[in-house]
């Protein structure tokens, strides 16, 4: 008996896995791995191409995971924003935590930032398939309709669209638990309770809040993930638990839902705010930073939720008569909005019922009783575990949920008026299309079971069934991944061994330490594309080295940020700019030519200003986009033009410069 209940407690886990090294095979299959070079970003520098896909936020990441190998925690890094720092502490980051560990951990068996993020959004498809199945078992799916659902919420539009751009949003691996949240708070057991009933006819029965128990310590490190894997998906969750415990109360007026809600709500809260620790303790040493990731109530209008997207085709999809179809809906479009918010075909059904339960469950809700295990729960969940809620109910607090998210999400929804208010942090709705998109496939699932069930006593059923499955996963995957998505390996390659190439060569022309100063300037952090260049690239001279230190990367509105002051003295004296660089203490310049406009000449205008002075650069990168100067030379000759204390005086004043609003100089 011990053997076979070991048994049966090990076969989720088994199935899960099982699922997991599906969704791995699928990827490779869809996105012909054998193609890629593990050190190479999957995304790397392709601008050209249409965010999100290929947008450049991927070098932060990168970033962020050289800084994990270099100084062991991205909160400082001391080789970047020289010679004061970078210094992230004021920058939201720290809501990603959980995903900051499994990055590290990457970055510091791999010692590679590029193998790190590609293996971290890698592992999303480990992750996500697992606990979409899991809580697909849990909320009474059968093994064969969890597994379904797994792999087309793993394979959603969003996941590609987020990519290793967005790779944190691609770790939406604990979205599927905050879905059951939502469930089990207001089944007739919510979490963190207990009831008990005295035995004596008529009376009522009672309960209490309880934090003791497996579950609740099970459901307190749930919540503790969901504010450490993203500040949109733990924001979305509150706001979904409380609208749904919101018509709990007006419908049944359970007091016990209510005070479940609440402690998941607190336990959310209160390690966000342990998360943002760092940001409370740096606020109260050096003041806010007023210039610090302005947000504006447009953003929220730009980035809201499109219910059109949610049921078109993927942007680009294989099939061209459904690719002119998104084309011709979106092409003249005032919102253009963020990409991955499209359902597929499946999802689009699902959804469909969903909001179709919601309007049933409105015409029938007279006559039900207060228990909402209504004698519909199935018995095909989980060996040991009865699902809590039925399948009903589950699509109606789905439904209700996803109703929700409309009303907020939705361009000009209560997300504009929320920001209006002044909560400006939290601008890209749209994200809560990953939420709708699991309650749909959770739709499909049940109806993937209820055919089942309906030949139940056929014999060709159990064949049938897993041959349509296998079929409808296919589908499924062929619709919803489009082949734009699959990565550039070769052109990523050429310009990631290019850089590679420029900059160890600089690195092996400067001795160890040395300080390179970078043209254009660009403010950190979100600086937006300039002239083709992104707001993280410049951060591929630290990538590819590792004993030089560089201007870029001082957070803006800090004393970090006196590059800005420098750096608008290109154009106007950029000898000034050589005496201010080199005083400072750098002895090395790159120009990134692809912010520095030609108007139809060999030369940019940044570039010939500094000709004028240096002459022809030292070398340039293979692909011609990257120009460095030896500084050293002028360096030498300045200190003995200006004299000592005219050197000093010369460093105090560029160090201590800085202009009203950085964001203007290009």
């Amino acid at each position: 008996m011990p053997d076979e209940r070991t048994s049966r407690r090990s076969r989720p886990a088994l199935d899960a896995a099982l699922v997991a090294a599906a969704a791995l095979v699928v990827l490779a299959v869809v996105w012909r791995l054998w193609d890629a070079d593990w050190n190479v970003p999957f995304v790397y520098v392709q601008g050209d191409r249409g965010p999100l896909t290929y947008a450049p936020d991927a070098t932060f990441y990168l970033m962020l995971a050289k800084g994990s190998i270099r100084h062991g925690w991205f909160l400082s890094n001391p080789a970047l924003g020289w010679p004061f720092g970078q210094a992230l502490h004021e920058f939201p980051q720290g809501l990603d935590n959980l995903n900051l560990i499994v990055l590290q951990a990457f970055a510091w068996v791999t010692r590679s930032p590029g193998a790190a993020v590609n293996l971290l959004f890698l592992s999303t498809f480990v992750g996500i398939p697992v606990s979409s199945f899991l809580v697909g078992r849990r909320l009474g799916l059968s093994r064969l309709a969890a597994a379904v659902v797994a792999l087309l919420y793993t394979f959603v539009p969003y996941h590609f669209a987020r990519g290793t751009a967005h790779v944190f949003l691609s770790c939406y691996w604990l979205v599927p638990v905050a879905a059951l949240l939502l469930v089990e708070v207001c089944s007739a057991s919510p979490p963190f309770t207990t009831g008990a009933t005295d035995g004596e006819p008529g009376r009522r029965r009672t309960w209490r809040v309880s934090l003791r128990s497996r579950s609740s310590v099970w459901w307190l490190l749930a919540c503790a993930g969901l504010a450490s894997t993203g500040s949109y998906y733990a924001a979305i969750t509150m706001t979904l638990l409380v609208g749904v415990v919101a018509v709990d109360l007006v419908a049944r007026r359970r007091g016990r839902v209510a005070a479940s809600a609440g402690v998941a709500l607190a336990a959310i809260f209160v390690v966000i705010l342990f998360n943002l620790l760092p940001t409370f303790v740096y606020w109260a040493q050096h003041g806010r930073n007023p210039d610090l990731v302005a947000r504006g109530p447009s953003e929220t209008e730009v980035n809201g939720l499109k219910i059109s997207q949610l049921l078109l085709p993927v942007e680009d999809h294989r099939i061209g008569v459904l690719a002119e179809a998104n084309a011709d809906s979106t092409r003249f479009s005032p919102i253009p909005a963020e990409r991955g918010q499209n359902l597929g075909a499946i999802g689009a059904v699902g959804f469909v019922v969903v909001l179709g339960t919601v309007l049933v469950g409105a015409r029938r809700s007279r006559g039900r009783t207060d228990d909402v295990t209504d004698g519909l729960a199935p018995t095909n969940g989980p060996p040991g575990v009865r699902p809590a809620t039925a399948p009903g109910d589950v699509l109606r607090i789905f439904g209700i949920a996803t109703v929700i998210a409309i009303v907020v999400g939705a361009v000009s929804g209560v997300s504009l008026i929320v920001s209006g208010l002044g909560v400006k942090e939290i601008r890209s709705w749209n994200r809560v299309s990953i939420f709708i998109a699991f309650f749909a496939f959770v739709a499909v699932g049940y109806g993937i079971d209820r055919v089942r069930r309906h030949y139940a006593d056929r014999r060709w059923i159990r064949p049938v069934a897993a041959v349509g499955c296998a079929a409808l996963v296919v589908v499924g995957v062929l619709d919803q991944v489009s082949p734009a998505t699959v990565p550039a390996y070769a052109a990523n390659r050429t310009t990631f061994d290019s850089d590679r190439t420029f900059f160890r060569r600089v690195e092996r022309t400067l001795p160890p330490g040395t300080a390179v100063f970078t043209l254009p300037y660009l403010f950190f952090p979100e600086s937006g594309a300039v002239e083709g260049i992104g707001p993280y690239d410049t951060v591929r001279g630290y990538l590819h080295t590792d004993d030089l230190t560089w201007s870029w990367g001082g957070v803006i509105g800090t004393e970090a940020d006196w590059v800005a002051a420098t750096a608008a003295l290109t154009g106007d004296d950029p000898a000034a700019l050589l005496d201010r660089v080199t005083a400072v203490g750098f002895r090395g310049l790159v120009l990134d030519r692809r912010g520095d406009v030609a108007d139809g000449s060999d030369v940019g205008p940044r570039e010939a200003q500094i000709r004028g002075q240096l002459g022809a650069p030292t070398f340039v990168s293979p692909d011609g986009t990257l120009a460095f100067w030896d500084l050293r030379p002028w360096a030498a000759e300045a200190r003995t033009r200006l004299g000592p204390a005219g050197w000093r005086a010369l460093r105090d004043d560029a160090l201590a410069d800085r202009v009203a609003d950085p964001r203007r100089i290009r």
